[in-house]
């Protein structure tokens, strides 16, 4: 069986949330799956087979301990299938998006990244301070749950391990 590592931040739980729900979908593929924070992540990357590193976006950056886990690891993820996606919801603007596109780029930097993709998120007013709340609220953001799933899985589904996909068709034949 292939092995899944899903590295990610998040800071109101939009990210944790998409990563979780990845992880769900990628095992109900066939997939041994391993969820962590880049900042509690200790071990060694070796096992894996696939690593998914997410990051939110918040004002145009990404999350600093994902950055700090790409650096470190760079010569790891540059030899395996490596994806990275970020949450945004400036994807869902016309006139934001061409830069929102850029951010997976920002996580990796140099590193050489097979799949990126950039997400909406969820905004959820509850779960940020009340200064970004008024913040956002003058800028015209609404709460919702902005994530299609149908494009989640389509892009998780063109990242996994072609190896994988063989074997999940012989099983079946």
């Amino acid at each position: 069986m292939k092995k899944a590592l899903i590295i990610y931040e998040s800071q109101a739980g939009s990210t944790a949330d998409t990563a979780q729900k990845m992880g769900t979908y990628l095992k109900t593929k066939g997939l041994e799956t391993t969820l962590s924070k880049a900042s509690d992540w200790n071990k060694s990357l070796d096992p894996f087979d696939l690593i998914i590193i997410g990051s939110p976006i918040i004002m145009g950056s990404p999350e600093k301990s994902i950055v700090d886990f790409a650096k470190k690891h760079q010569s790891i993820l540059a030899q395996k299938e490596t994806a990275v996606f970020a949450i945004c919801l400036a994807i869902n603007e016309p006139a934001k998006k061409e830069e929102a596109l850029s951010y997976p780029k920002k996580i990796i930097e140099s590193l050489p990244a097979s799949h990126q993709a950039v997400f909406a998120g969820v905004m959820n007013f509850n779960t940020i301070n009340w200064f970004k709340k008024i913040m956002l609220k003058c800028m015209g953001v609404k709460e919702g749950d902005y994530r299609n799933w149908n494009e989640i899985h389509a892009w998780l589904d063109s990242i996994i391990p072609q190896s994988q996909v063989v074997e999940d068709d012989h099983k079946s034949t």
